[in-house]
């Protein structure tokens, strides 16, 4: 992969991360058949898929915290990845306040992304929360 194609594959993230659940923002950069794998230890663990699946994780993130915002990113590639390291830091529905590690893997397929997965630090302290 050039070195264009890896820096506008991080803008392309970049984008997305700051622009949440901004359905102009989805509809330009989700691949129709977009997955999202969250894991099954989490709350809303399971395989969200194309741009309903997305708007669901986003609906399900907004029911399961409060204050949920994520570190500003540093970000690596690896042939059409990203790799988005960062941190996560709200309050559960319970009110348990929350500041662990977070990574993320994008992979990007003619400039759209196909697939995310997220990999957060320690799912028991938030499955439990």
């Amino acid at each position: 992969m050039s070195e264009r194609q890896a820096a506008s594959n991080i803008q392309i993230v970049q984008e997305m991360m700051e622009g949440a659940g901004q359905e102009p923002v989805m509809k330009k950069y989700l691949a129709e058949d977009v997955v999202l794998s969250v894991a099954a230890g989490m709350p809303y663990g399971k395989d969200y898929i194309g741009l309903q699946g997305y708007r669901d994780i986003v609906g399900a993130l907004m029911n399961s915290w409060t204050d949920l915002a994520f570190a500003p990113a540093e970000f690596a590639t690896v042939g059409d990845k990203v790799i988005a390291v960062s941190r996560i830091t709200g309050k559960l529905a319970s009110g348990k306040a929350i500041d662990q590690p977070f990574c993320e893997i994008w992979e990007l397929k003619n400039g759209k992304i196909v697939r995310v997965t997220p990999f957060y630090y320690d799912t028991k302290e938030i499955a439990d929360g």
